[in-house]
Order: C-alpha cells, then structure tokens, then sequence
C-alpha cells in the first residue's frame, strides 16, 4: 500500500513537473517576441530620425530645440522675478537703464496755445510733483513683471468712472506707479481693479504691457505682456554657473599634498586619525606663519596649482550672450569700454535704436494723458500741448558749443531777413540756451524799428551816404 503511495507521488510530481516546462517555454517564447518587436520598432525609430537628418528635415532637431526650451513662463512668477531683480545688479541694469535714459532730462513741452511762461509753469509742475519719477517707476515694473500701471488719484470717488474733464484748477490730482501685481484684477482688461484693498474704477488706471506674447502664452499672461527676463533666461543661466565655476576654482587654485609614511595605518585607529588631523594643521599653521615646512624625513610634500587659460574667453561669451539677448551693447550692460579699433559709437547707435523703440514709443500714450490731466489741474483746461524727448546722445562741450553757434546764426539770418519779430527772435534764443537771461525784448517787445538794422543794414547805408555827400561837395 505504502509503495503504491509513494509510487503514485512520484508520478504526480513528474506530471506537474512537465507542466512547469511546459509553461516556462511558453513564457519564454512570449518573452523574445516581445523583444523582437521592441527591436524591431527601436530600428524603425532611428532609420525614421537618420532619414530626418539625411533629408534636413527641420522636425530631426527638434528634441533638442525642446530641450533648451522653458515651457512654463517666469512672467506669472512674480516671486521669483521680484528676488532676482532684489539680488542682481546686472539683471536690475538691464530692466532700469533704458526707461532712466529715456526720461533723462525731463520733457521738452511744446505747444502752439500756451505761451512760454504757462509751458514752464506745467514744466515746473511736473518736476515738484515727481511725475517724471513716477512714470519712469510704472514703466520700469512693466519691464520687469510684463505690465505695469500709473494710478490717477483725485478728490473724487475712485469706484466712479473717471471724467478728465471734472477736474477743477488747483484739484488734488496725484500718480502712483505699480506693477500688474499690485493693481490686482481677474485680467487686464477688467472693469475694476484692487489697489490695496482700494476698489478703482478701470478709467482711473493708465495700464502699460510689456513685450506682446506669442498666442498660446498670452491666455496665461491674462492680457499682459511677457517680462524681459523671458529672452535672456538660458543665457544668464549659463552666465551664473560659470561664475560659480571659476569661483570654485579658485578656492582650489592651489592644493598642498602631503604624502605621510605608513598614512593608511594610522588611520585605522581614532587616536591615530586624530594625530594625523593635529599634525596637519600644526604644519599649515607652521608654513603660514614662517613660511616654513617641518617634515619627517620620510614623508613627502607637493604643491599642486591649477592654471584658468581659456576662462576668461568662456566668460567674456557669455557676457556678449546676455547682451545679445537683451540688445544692448556690453559697453552699456557692464560698463566696459569698448574694445579693439571700436570707438563704440555704432554701440552707442544700436542702444539709443533700442531705447526709441522699446521704451520711449510705448509711453508716449501715457505721458500725453498725464500732460491733459496736469493741464486741466494747472490751468482749468485742456491746450494741444506735445512734447518731445531729450536728445539720448551726450554731447561734448565743444560739440555742443558748435550746435548752439550753428542756431544762433540760422535764427539771425531768419531775423535779419524779416522773418520773425523781434521778440519772437529773443524768446527763441532764450528757450534754446542761447542767451542766459531772459532779454528785455522778450518782455517788452521792442528792441529795434527795423530788424535789418541789427544785422548791421543800417550801418552799410549810412556809410554809403556819407560816401555820396562827400563826392557831392
């Protein structure tokens, strides 16, 4: 009975034993089938990118044109821009300058309504009120968060539409600059806007966009405009890591290397590690202090120093990098001078192209809103007053003493040919910086009968009389 058992047992266990090896095969022919065809399909994959490639077929390098890609916009990460433009000089340097060159100097008012003394008291104004600041401030967020914001603010309700008009003279009117962050609202167009915790109707905000986003990104800006940050992300990225590069290699510019006897066995005790640390630091300590080396005379001492050829090339790239990104010229980003047989006036050129475009054109809508509302303030109505910016180019004093000389004398000969009056002549040589102080014609309009006669027309004919009386006698 017992060996029929135990016969029986060994048949089962040959049986499921076959089963096993059934099974297992099974397995494995699914196994190496599945490898064909993944085989199969990664050699479909790289015959379809080697024909891309063979073909200049754009879409062969576009993994790597997404790889260098920042898909998530840091305009909307206003966080993080806010403690870049705290921490970096450069990056404040290329959001601050264009807008401080733009509105050096002020405005130059000009108007064909007011007369020179009402044009000087509204410059007067502009100047004691900070306006100038102000705007500069507004656009100076736009560069830096995308947009921007110049807040009107009157004796009147700010949750009311706003009437430039209902401006009385000598009203309380005030400006004050923020960024799309602090005029909080669904999006840029919204009927109201949150000013801290201030409710302000949308006619009482001067908005300002920054650079236009492409389609998909601009429903994510809610209608503003993307910050300059975005064009030079990739750059200044690298432009960070190798300053961190070349400041880790200087702390290892050069590396002492002691070489003890029987190093390895000493440290396989505490006590033996710790004599080994004690006895370093008492030889750096040593060699700092009297510019000597004690040594055992069986151990060994180098000095190992690295050189830096080639980063100071790697460096200077990255920098024309960021200035390229940002158009700019280097001589402007990092006030360096210009190099080689440059005289930077082409630089120069390029940046002042750049500050007409990218600042000055954009704010002009602004700033002839703000002149309206000054006006309405300071006089109690609305003039056709225009304005135009301050020369960008510095000239010398030579140069400049050349373009004053050339007005005087283009004035004159409009004067001397009866062109203008006489107090019209004056008031023109005084607005330009010809004459220092205000003339005596400018204020009473009289300053000769004939205006031939100070160009000297005078004095020719009575010369030529005196000549005739004398051939008469």
């Amino acid at each position: 009975m017992s060996g029929r058992n135990g016969n029986g047992s060994i048949a089962n266990l040959e049986r499921r034993l076959t089963l096993l090896r059934a099974t297992n095969a099974e397995l494995l022919n699914q196994q190496d089938a599945k490898q064909t065809r993944l085989h199969n399909s990664m050699m479909s994959l790289a015959a379809g990118l080697g024909a891309g490639f063979q073909t200049n077929n754009p879409l062969g390098s576009f993994n790597n044109i997404a790889q260098y890609s920042v898909y998530a916009p840091l305009t909307i990460n206003w966080t993080e821009l806010t403690y870049m433009y705290k921490t970096h000089g450069l990056l404040q340097t290329a959001i601050d300058m264009p807008v401080l060159d733009a509105l050096r100097g002020g405005l130059l008012l000009k108007s064909n309504e007011m007369d020179p003394d009402d044009l000087k008291a509204l410059d007067d104004r502009i100047e004691h009120g900070n306006v100038i600041s102000e705007m500069s401030e507004a656009e100076i967020w736009t560069r830096l968060y995308g947009g921007g914001a110049l807040v009107i603010n009157t004796d009147q309700d700010p949750t009311q539409p706003f009437n430039p008009r209902s401006i009385k003279k000598g009203a309380k009117l005030e400006f004050y600059a923020a960024s799309r962050w602090e005029v909080s609202s669904t999006n840029r167009f919204s009927d109201y806007y949150l000013f801290y915790g201030q409710r302000i109707h949308h006619t009482r905000v001067l908005t300002m966009a920054g650079k236009a986003a492409p389609y998909l990104v601009k429903f994510v800006l809610q209608g503003w405009g993307m910050s300059e940050f975005e064009r030079m992300v990739p750059d200044f990225n690298i432009y960070l890591r190798t300053k961190d590069v070349i400041y880790e290699l200087l702390k290892e510019a050069k590396v002492d290397v002691y070489m003890f006897e029987n190093f390895t066995s000493q440290l396989a005790s505490a006590q033996g590690t710790q004599m080994t640390r004690a006895r370093v630091q008492l030889m750096n300590q040593i060699k700092s202090y009297s510019n000597a080396l004690v040594l055992d005379k069986n151990d060994e001492y180098q000095q190992k120093q690295l050189t830096f050829a080639g980063l100071a090339e790697v460096h200077s790239q990255n920098m024309k990098y960021i200035a390229s990104a940002l158009r700019m010229p280097m001589t402007k980003l990092f006030g360096i001078s210009a190099a080689g047989f440059n005289s930077g006036e082409d630089d120069i050129e390029n940046y002042n192209a750049l500050v007409e475009s990218e600042v000055r054109q954009p704010m002009r809508p602004m700033i002839k809103t703000v002149l309206e509302l000054l006006c309405m303030q300071q006089f109690g109505d609305v003039f056709d007053i225009d304005f135009d910016y301050k020369p960008l180019r510095i000239l010398g004093e030579v140069e400049e003493e050349q373009v004053k000389t050339s007005k005087y004398n283009r004035y004159a000969s409009m004067f001397g040919q009866g062109l203008m009056e006489p107090q019209e002549f004056a008031e023109l040589c005084h607005s330009e910086g010809l004459i220092p102080i205000e003339p005596s014609a400018a204020k009473t309009g009289e300053l000769f009968e004939n205006p031939l006669h100070q160009m000297g027309a005078g004095e020719e004919d009575d010369d030529e009389g005196n000549e005739k009386g004398k051939k008469d006698d």
